[in-house]
């Protein structure tokens, strides 16, 4: 484990806040270590992208943002073409999803992309060039669709673990010569009340994630939407498989130079750490908020449905085989393909409505859409 001996360290923060409250409970540690003051998302590192740490789907190249646009058109045709069309992405980094939406809009139909108004919100978050993107503001009243993709999983959750059937939560705490050590503890009332309804202290062992900021978040969107839809991207699991011996100690993850970063006390505030999503969790609160579960999927079906194998078969890519083996990694089921898609549905009245018809895969994906330096893609043209 680490010595601190940094005075701008996140470890000094926390081994500060444990001197002065004591120990402290594994979702404080997560939110200092990332959105700490010098935490991993509040430095000046950008961890997206080959040189960083991970890479997300929108990255890889714009095919995905463009696949992504035709199952926002079609969105947008079910809530009778809203002017404007007022679009919300979370956790969004930067511009990059919503340049490559908006582009490929263009291309798709101008009246959209005319109506188009999208808005985005990040940590540090710079404003976009492009005048039709904007970070948003509180006074925002609607939104029609809100987008996240790989935000739960960086949300700081509760941990805790199962030792002779009895629930122990992890907490944070300090070893005689200063440095951080896990502690187990009797959990917060918070966390006691959310696993009331799972039956998990038969699970000897087990250890996983609860986060619990999902109803404060996607109860603040609920206000925003009146009639609209909420689309989620993200790696993880329904309840029945996320609490399984199975899945124990492996839904908790650190990210160093795009590998394992292993020991969650070391590299604090240099390494991401995640937690897989729990997707029931994500349907229940939104039903709880009217929102309706319409699609639940693998990244590699959604994105099948909405035409990607005619996609990756053109000619423009058959060119170039490191860029169509780069684009068949967003549907690799060992990777970015595995990930899960959940559109929930708020206030749509045909209650037999299709997300998805032969309109979207008639529009054919055009050069004019740019592969920049931002793209993963952009190194193998």
């Amino acid at each position: 484990m680490q010595i601190l001996d940094s005075n701008n360290s996140p470890e000094n923060q926390i081994v500060s806040l444990i001197n002065d409250q004591g120990m402290i409970p594994f979702d404080v540690f997560m939110d200092l270590a990332l959105y700490g003051d010098f935490g991993y998302y509040s430095n000046a590192f950008n961890p997206f992208g080959i040189d960083g740490d991970y890479f997300t789907s929108p990255r890889v190249h714009p095919v995905f943002a463009f696949l992504l646009a035709k199952q926002l058109f079609r969105m947008w045709k079910i809530l009778d073409s809203p002017v404007p069309f007022l679009i919300y992405e979370d956790g969004a980094g930067d511009d990059l999803l919503a340049t490559d939406i908006l582009r490929s809009f263009q291309i798709i139909d101008s009246k959209i992309f005319d109506a188009t108004k999208y808005y985005i919100h990040d940590i540090n978050l710079i404003d976009s060039i492009n005048p039709k993107i904007q970070n948003v503001t509180n006074d925002l009243n609607v939104f029609h669709v809100v987008i996240s993709n790989e935000l739960f999983d960086a949300m700081p959750v509760k941990l805790f673990e199962v030792h002779h059937n009895t629930v122990q939560e992890v907490f944070l705490s300090l070893r005689n010569n200063g440095e951080l050590q896990e502690t187990f503890h009797t959990p917060t009332k918070e966390l006691t009340d959310f696993l009331n309804h799972l039956n998990v202290t038969n699970l000897e062992g087990y250890r996983g994630p609860v986060n619990l900021h999902v109803e404060d978040w996607i109860g603040k969107i609920s206000e925003k939407i009146s009639s609209g839809f909420m689309i989620t991207i993200d790696y993880g699991y329904l309840e029945d498989i996320y609490f399984s011996m199975e899945k124990s100690h492996k839904l908790i993850q650190t990210y160093y130079q795009h590998s394992d970063g292993g020991n969650l006390l070391q590299r604090i505030g240099r390494q991401d750490i995640t937690a897989h999503v729990n997707f029931s969790h994500l349907m229940s609160v939104g039903e709880q908020n009217q929102f309706k579960p319409v699609f639940f999927d693998t990244q590699k079906n959604w994105l099948q449905m909405l035409g990607f194998d005619q996609i990756k078969n053109i000619d423009i890519f058959n060119k170039n085989r490191r860029i169509q083996n780069l684009i068949s990694s967003l549907v690799d089921q060992t990777g970015l393909g595995n990930f899960k898609v959940l559109i929930q549905a708020k206030n749509i009245d045909e209650l037999d409505f299709q997300i998805f018809n032969n309109e979207i895969n008639s529009f054919d994906y055009s050069e004019d859409i740019e592969i920049t330096k931002r793209h993963i893609a952009y190194k193998l043209i």
